[in-house]
């Protein structure tokens, strides 16, 4: 199982490719985005992407853990 804290580090020193550890899928994503804004906009996106990568890490590995266990069944 990973751990939501380590994804979280990984996701704020390393931006969009941090978040490989939590989601490859949202990385990928990110890292097109990041590429996209840094165009647009220039180097602003690390206050638009950086929360973004954060909020995603922690939220894969939440949804992820409450839906991968297991259920107890009552009879």
């Amino acid at each position: 199982m990973k751990n939501r804290g380590t994804a979280i580090l990984l996701a704020l020193f390393f931006g969009p490719p941090g978040l490989f550890y939590a989601s490859p899928a949202g990385a990928v994503l990110m890292t097109a985005a990041a590429i996209g804004v840094v165009f647009i906009w220039g180097w602003a996106y690390l206050a638009i992407v950086w929360p973004v990568c954060l909020l995603w890490a922690f939220m894969a590995l939440t949804f992820r853990n409450h839906t991968s266990r297991p259920r107890r069944r009552l009879i």
